[in-house]
C-alpha cells in the first residue's frame, strides 16, 4: 500500500478568478492511500503433442492460472508466446519463436481462475532431436517497465513467473534433399572445339517433397572434381515444379569444348547451383562429376606456297 496526497484546485467557471495577491490559499491536499491490486498469471501446464518432424505444424495445448487479484478489466486482452528451444533451461538468444495467441480479458480472469488454450505452430526447419516447448502469458514490460494497461494485465511484482516450463518435443528430420543420381558424358574421347552432350537426372533422396517450386542446375567443365572458381560454366538449365521424394527429372546441354585444350578433364553438374532450394543436412551431395578425356583436335597449317613480284618497279609508283 502506498500514501499519496489529493490535491484540488479552486477556480471560477472561467477557468481563473483575479484574485489580486491573495492566491497563496488556492490549494488544498489530503492524504489517501492507494492499493495496487496486481494479478498473478502464470503457465501451469504445457502438453504439445508427442512428435513432430522438422518444418511442418504441431499443436501444443497451455494451461494459464491466475494466483492473484482479478485482472484489470480495462485489459481487453493479453498474449501467450510458444517457443521452441534445443534447451531444458530457457536461454532467450537460443529460443526460437513460433506461435502468438491473444487471449480476451472480456470476462475478467478472477483469483484462482484458469483457462486452457490451444494452438498450431510451425517448426523451424531443419531441426531434429530433442526440443522443448515454452509458453510466456502476457510477456514482460518493455526494457523501462512500461506496461499497456489495455492489451497487457497489470501484475506488480509478479511479473518474473510468466515462464513455462519446458516440455520436450521429439523432432524427426524431414527435408528435401537433391542428388545428382545419373550423369552421361561421351563414351569416347572428345575432340577440343567440337561439340559434345551431357545428360544427367536429378532425385530427391530426401524424406519430404520441395518446398520451392524452381531452382538451376548448372554444368562447368574442370581439370578436377572439385568445383573451383577458375572451372569454365558450360551450360544451365533452370528446373521449374515441385519435386517429392524420390521423383526426378532429366536435363541435357550441348557445349563446344574450347579449341586448343587436351588431356583430362572433368564434367561436373551442380543441381540447385544457387541454393535455392533449403536441403539443410542434404546441401553436401549437390555436386556430381563424370571423367571426360579431351584430345586435342590437329590444329591448322597455313603454309604461303606461291609468291609473285614484279620484275622491277619505280620508287614512289604503286606495285600490282
Amino acid at each position: 500500500m502506498d500514501h499519496f496526497f489529493a490535491e484540488a484546485v479552486l477556480a471560477n467557471s472561467n477557468g481563473q478568478a483575479w484574485e489580486g495577491p491573495l492566491t497563496n490559499n488556492n490549494t488544498r491536499s489530503a492524504p489517501t492511500s492507494v492499493t495496487a491490486l496486481p494479478a498473478d498469471l502464470r503457465v501451469t501446464s504445457v502438453v504439445p503433442q508427442t512428435q513432430g518432424f522438422s518444418g511442418e505444424q504441431i499443436t501444443v495445448q497451455w494451461t494459464v492460472q491466475n494466483f492473484d487479484n482479478t485482472v484489470y478489466p480495462g485489459t481487453r486482452y493479453w498474449t501467450d508466446l510458444i517457443y521452441v528451444s534445443p534447451d531444458a533451461t530457457f536461454i532467450p538468444y537460443r529460443a526460437t519463436q513460433i506461435g502468438s495467441f491473444p487471449h480476451s480479458n472480456q470476462q475478467p480472469l478472477g483469483s484462482g481462475a484458469s483457462y486452457t488454450q490451444h494452438g498450431q505452430v510451425t517448426l523451424p526447419r531443419g531441426i531434429s532431436g530433442t526440443r522443448y516447448i515454452y509458453v510466456i502469458t502476457d510477456p514482460y514490460p518493455d526494457s523501462f517497465g512500461f506496461i499497456d494497461r489495455g492489451t497487457q494485465a497489470y501484475e506488480g511484482i509478479n511479473e518474473h513467473n510468466n515462464l513455462s516450463a519446458g516440455a520436450p518435443l521429439t523432432v524427426a528430420y524431414r527435408e528435401p534433399d537433391l542428388k545428382v543420381t545419373s550423369l552421361t558424358v561421351p563414351a569416347t574421347p572428345s575432340v577440343s572445339g567440337q561439340s559434345v552432350s551431357v545428360n544427367w537426372t536429378v532425385t530427391n533422396v530426401g524424406s519430404r517433397a520441395t518446398r520451392e517450386g524452381a531452382w538451376t542446375d548448372r554444368v562447368y567443365l574442370s581439370r578436377d572434381p572439385s568445383l573451383s572458381p577458375d572451372d569454365l560454366i558450360v551450360g544451365a538449365v533452370g528446373h521449374i515444379g515441385n519435386l517429392d521424394p524420390t521423383g526426378g527429372y532429366s536435363q541435357s546441354v550441348d557445349f563446344t569444348l574450347p579449341d586448343g585444350i587436351d588431356g583430362t578433364f572433368y564434367v561436373l553438374v551442380y543441381v540447385d547451383a544457387f541454393q535455392q532450394v533449403a536441403e539443410f543436412q542434404g546441401e553436401g551431395n549437390n555436386l556430381t562429376s563424370r571423367l571426360m578425356p579431351v584430345t586435342l583436335s590437329p590444329p591448322p597449317d597455313l603454309k604461303v606456297t606461291a609468291l609473285q613480284v614484279p620484275d622491277h618497279v619505280l620508287a614512289g609508283s604503286r606495285s600490282m
